[in-house]
């Protein structure tokens, strides 16, 4: 023991501390450098993909808007009462939103119109991998995870309407097919004032239809508004990195 050089264990001992330490150092600077760039690439993805789901909106937004149109035309051409422009629902009248000016110079658009329903579908992918590949912690700050956690369940709501305006779709092409009009025929817009004024269950669908169109429609005007306000979040988050 006496013999032993004490200083040269110590020094030693210090350069293996000094390197595991700074092994450690340069492990966890990698590692934040690949998480930086994994979530650079997530954020990116996710604006993408919110950018998808707005052009999706838009999309499906517009075709409700045609039905919603071609179904007024029809009534009013019936001389049967106008739909109404609102419901009641959860304590509160909601009105529809403008409706926008359509074209229907195609003498069997409006029949055409009615034999479409566009369901909204998200683009989810970057939101799916963080989540299946564990990495949803990656974003690194909660009111942002608690934006993207709000605006799925919106989504989800979104869908689940889905069923019911397929239903109403579907009872209306049926009770079109017993006045001999097929989906995509030469039916006229009178052709179809007809066929509503001679059956009022039609006319009922019918209703239910317009009322339908123009849920959707609004709901296309939540997504594309509460997307573009995640955006502003997302892109946000990337400036501060």
């Amino acid at each position: 023991m006496k013999e032993q050089n004490w200083f040269a264990v110590l020094l030693d001992f210090s350069i293996v501390v000094i390197g595991v330490f700074i092994g450690l150092q340069v492990a966890n600077l990698n590692d934040e450098r690949v998480n930086d760039g994994l979530r650079a690439e997530y954020l990116t993805g996710l604006i993408a993909d919110l950018k998808a789901d707005i052009e999706e909106a838009k999309r499906v937004e517009s075709i409700a808007w045609e039905r919603f149109g071609a179904i007024e035309d029809i009534f009013e051409v019936a001389a049967l009462e106008t739909p109404l422009h609102e419901y009641f629902v959860f304590g509160e009248v909601n009105k529809a939103p403008p409706v926008p000016d359509v074209s229907y110079e195609y003498p069997f658009a409006h029949n055409h119109v009615l034999s479409y329903v566009d369901l909204f579908g998200a683009t989810q992918d970057t939101f799916a991998a963080l989540v299946s590949n564990g990495h949803f912690q990656l974003l690194d700050e909660p009111e942002l995870i608690r934006s993207f956690q709000s605006y799925n369940r919106l989504v989800s709501e979104v869908q689940a309407f889905d069923e019911a305006i397929t239903l109403v779709f579907r009872r209306v092409s049926d009770f079109r097919s017993r006045h001999g009009i097929s989906l995509g025929g030469r039916t006229t817009l009178e052709d179809l004032a007809t066929a509503v004024e001679a059956d009022p269950q039609l006319a009922a669908e019918l209703d239910s239809y317009f009322m339908n169109s123009g849920v959707q429609a609004a709901r296309m005007l939540e997504i594309r508004a509460a997307a573009k306000a995640l955006i502003h979040s997302v892109e946000t988050a990337q400036q501060r990195r």
